[in-house]
């Protein structure tokens, strides 16, 4: 699974670049996913009036949606990118506006400036209103996404870049004869107890109500 990144400010061309690249993508026989960034305290997608917001406040953790043509997963808390990324299984998974992962970046800028306030080495293009006035910057291409031939040349870069990621180790804890698989919120938990012990040991203690 190859990962990318779309950074940029609001309006900057995030949204329009990522759809034609996704479009671009599905049209050379990719399988596509996608994560969005939301930068905004009281976004909430469910309707404070639904019966899944009855749900949470009545105390369940963690709400599912079930319809006809759409499941909606409703977690409490801002997950882990890694977590998010144990549900998919893409050839490519977009991620607009995610800058907590080092993985190859596309900045959408307005200006030179807003470039440059978001530099990085994972960096290999850039795009948005930007790329509307100038050719390259630092070394890099500024490419269109509106253009059609731009776009080509952007998913070409795309598709050279070493972007495969590979998904935390998937752990499992003996019991009872038999093995039982971690969830992704524990796998997650036990890889980085393990990275913050490296040459240390580490107990697992079970505890519990009445224990």
């Amino acid at each position: 699974m190859r990962l990318f990144s779309i950074i940029g400010i609001t309006q900057s061309g995030k949204t329009t670049t990522i759809e034609a690249v996704i479009s671009e993508l599905r049209r050379r026989g990719y399988s596509v996913g996608s994560v969005k960034e939301i930068h905004f305290e009281q976004f909430a997608i469910d309707n404070p009036t639904s019966n899944t917001a009855r749900h949470r406040r009545a105390g369940s953790e963690l709400v599912t949606a079930r319809g006809y043509y759409e499941t909606d997963v409703l977690y409490q808390s801002k997950l882990p990118m890694e977590q998010i990324l144990s549900n998919y299984d893409y050839d490519y998974v977009a991620l607009e506006g995610v800058r907590d992962l080092a993985v190859p970046t596309v900045i959408a800028a307005h200006c030179e400036q807003e470039v440059d306030q978001r530099w990085s080495e994972q960096v290999f293009a850039i795009t948005g209103k930007l790329a509307d006035r100038i050719d390259e910057y630092r070394g890099l291409p500024a490419l269109s996404a509106v253009d059609p031939q731009q776009l080509q040349q952007l998913v070409d870069l795309l598709e050279q870049q070493p972007s495969e990621w590979q998904p935390p180790q998937q752990y499992q804890i003996a019991r009872d004869g038999s093995r039982v698989m971690l969830s992704a919120r524990q796998n997650l938990l036990l890889e980085q107890a393990l990275a913050d012990c490296p040459d240390g040991e580490i107990v697992l203690i079970k505890s519990g109500k009445g224990e």
